[in-house]
């Protein structure tokens, strides 16, 4: 019975070897799921993830539900059902574990326990002998079970308004529902950089209604600011947006703090009065001269202003529960979208860089309709900030909420959804720069002249140099889409007798996205035993560079160090794998979240690949020795600085461009 704007978000607690969520996933509806599997350590979550990699929906996290939530970063509230099978009477304290159970729930959320509730004694004898069974210190006398009418008196007690028990041979399986209102753990505040439409006062008023402390500040305009509310220049100073977030607290009485405590959120929605772009420009017609729009100073205000105000935050050490970055009418959701705020759209460009460069501030860019009057447009935003998720980029919409999420495609759903031509077909482009025009087109096949094979493609890659091309941003002729292949050999040259028509075969192939490929028997090679026709198709270019760059310009020799910069990359990997190969010592920069792959693949120096503090460190850890060869592919001269910094005399750096 959830809006068909949201999704379901359930969190299991304890799942342990995953029983209880084995029986659950294949009930839930994959497309509208977020299932959090989560236990106290990660021996069962890395043998979960192995379990349920059919179920792209279900996400792990490790949680001791004895603890705050919150200190375990977990957002609070969003949980529309938490299950726990026969796991919270295993805690030390109820009370407590109810009350971080109860934080993880939205209000109206649903609380699913399986219990066993009598006391018998085949349970104390296997149980008994562990010391886990008797940890409780809590109310409970005797032993560590329940009664099921001890539930539910314990579960009203927490908040939990209706509870209805269903009893079968020991255990019970309860349901409970939370009540309207989450508990307040402390004040929330709220900074709102409010529009002159009326979208922030009606988002204001609605969370006064519900407790709420909030602080309204509008962009400096020839009217004053509603009674209660500051004003600020977007282009202002950085010294005046640090004046605004302490005049900000002091207002909302707080003073004498000698650093801002964390928001609960900042909401800003300047953009909402960013003028509208003519129709004549939406539509790429000639605009109307009468009514000329200078872009640029038009979006300059809404971005300055976000800019500033996210710099304001990190320097007073204040990091929100989430920085809301609010636009109108700027994404196209359907075909029928108006985009009359497409020029707000620069703000989801500057909240992807502020997520990337400062992911504790949590930005996230929602996009409402102006179909909708202000008091829905309002509420719409205050349902979407108290239950946020894990999405980023959100739309809302009269119909439903609208994300930026990529899902794994499976062959039966793209069967469903593209037509394939009667024949032969290539992937091509009509319009290089828009993704829109990739299209399926006829092919024409070409026989096999001397020295070539035909290649019936069952797997093709795609490379960075393909989304360059498609982008319109390679530099000279990329050619047709695709490089490398895997497939089956349909055709030989008259000269050829290396392979034979039915060879399964892997390829370096200009134009491999397609059915059917022709190319120089020189880049075929027969497909290595063990691997699929998909593995082998994505080994060729990568491996190649590789080792083009360490054997045939290096040459890598055993002993030596290797950094290899954007290691967790395709060619990166390759390159790990041959530096260790050869007996090299692998010293590699990825970005943080990508360590665990190169710590599965051996690598024991891993550094930041986005800073250039990577040079002082690897000089540090070789006792400033340096490196021998330096495969790189970091741009601009400030990383280039760096690598020749950490280069030995007479080391080798090999350049990818």
């Amino acid at each position: 019975q959830l809006p068909a704007e949201r999704g379901l978000r359930i969190l299991e607690i304890g799942a342990g070897t995953g029983g209880t969520t084995a029986g659950l996933l294949p009930l839930l509806p994959a497309d509208r799921t977020e299932y959090l599997f989560t236990d106290i350590g990660p021996t069962f979550l890395n043998k979960a993830q192995e379990r349920f990699s059919a179920f792209p929906f279900v996400h792990y996290q490790p949680l001791n539900i004895e603890e705050p939530p919150a200190a375990q970063n977990f957002a609070l509230h969003q949980a529309d059902i938490v299950v726990a099978a026969n796991v919270l009477h295993a805690t030390r304290n109820l009370d407590d574990t109810l009350a971080h159970l109860r934080q993880l729930l939205q209000p109206g959320g649903q609380l699913l326990l399986i219990e066993a509730t009598e006391h018998r004694r085949w349970l104390d004898l296997t149980f008994g002998l562990t010391d886990g069974w008797w940890r409780y210190a809590d109310s409970r006398q005797g032993h560590p079970l329940l009664s099921p009418q001890e539930w539910q008196a314990l579960l009203q007690a927490h908040g939990f308004a209706q509870v209805e028990l269903l009893e079968l041979d020991g255990q019970a399986v309860i349901l409970a529902e939370a009540d309207s209102l989450p508990p307040r753990l402390s004040e929330q505040s709220w900074l709102i950089l409010a529009d002159r439409q009326g979208v922030g006062a009606a988002l204001a008023s609605q969370l006064h209604q519900q407790g709420d402390r909030v602080q309204l500040v509008y962009a400096a305009h020839s009217a004053p600011p509603p009674e209660g509310a500051l004003s600020l220049e977007p282009s202002a100073p950085a010294q005046e947006w640090q004046q605004l977030l302490a005049s900000s607290w002091q207002t909302a009485g707080r003073t004498g703090t000698a650093q801002l405590p964390r928001l609960h959120g900042v909401v800003h929605l300047w953009s909402l009065d960013t003028p509208a772009l003519p129709a004549a420009l939406r539509q790429r017609a000639e605009p109307d001269e009468k009514a000329p729009l200078d872009l640029v100073a038009a979006a300059e205000p809404m971005c300055a202003s976000a800019l500033q105000l996210a710099q304001a935050l990190l320097q007073a050490q204040v990091e929100p529960a989430g920085l809301w970055l609010v636009t109108r009418d700027s994404q196209p959701v359907g075909p029928a979208d108006p985009l009359s705020g497409v020029l707000q759209s620069v703000l989801w460009g500057l909240g992807k860089v502020i997520g990337l460069e400062h992911p504790e501030l949590q930005p996230r860019c929602v996009d409402l309709s102006q179909d909708e009057d202000v008091q829905i447009q309002a509420t719409r935003l205050r349902v979407e900030l108290l239950h946020q998720g894990e999405d980023r980029q959100i739309a809302l919409r009269s119909d439903a909420r609208y994300l930026a999420r990529l899902q794994r495609c499976t062959e039966q759903r793209a069967a469903q959804e593209l037509t394939l031509p009667a024949g032969p077909y290539r992937l091509d482009i009509s319009e290089r720069g828009l993704l829109d025009a990739l299209q399926l087109q006829p092919l024409e096949r070409r026989a096999p002249a001397a020295g070539e094979v035909e290649i019936e493609v069952q797997a093709s890659s795609l490379n960075f140099r393909d989304v360059l091309s498609a982008l319109g941003t390679y530099p000279g002729d990329a050619g047709a889409l695709g490089g490398e292949c895997a497939g089956v050999v349909v055709g030989v040259g008259p000269d050829v007798t290396e392979f034979a028509v039915g060879d399964q075969v892997l390829a370096v192939a200009a134009g491999s996205l397609s059915s059917h490929v022709t190319t120089s028997v020189r880049f075929v090679a027969p497909l290595p035993a063990g691997l699929t026709l998909a593995e082998a198709a994505v080994l060729p270019v990568v491996f190649l560079t590789a080792t083009y760059g360490l054997h045939h310009l290096a040459q890598i020799q055993r002993g030596q160090r290797v950094l290899i910069h954007a290691a967790a990359g395709g060619v990166g990997l390759a390159a790990v794998q041959i530096a260790q190969a050869a007996g090299a010592e692998v010293y590699a920069t990825a970005s943080p979240a990508k360590w665990d792959v190169l710590r599965a693949f051996g690598v024991q120096h891993i550094y930041h690949s986005r800073t250039t503090d990577f040079s002082a460190q690897i000089l540090a850890d070789t006792d400033g020795a340096g490196v021998d060869i330096l495969l790189n592919s970091l741009t601009g001269p400030a990383f280039m600085q760096a690598n020749l910094a950490v280069l030995a005399q007479g080391g080798y750096l090999a350049e990818m461009s």
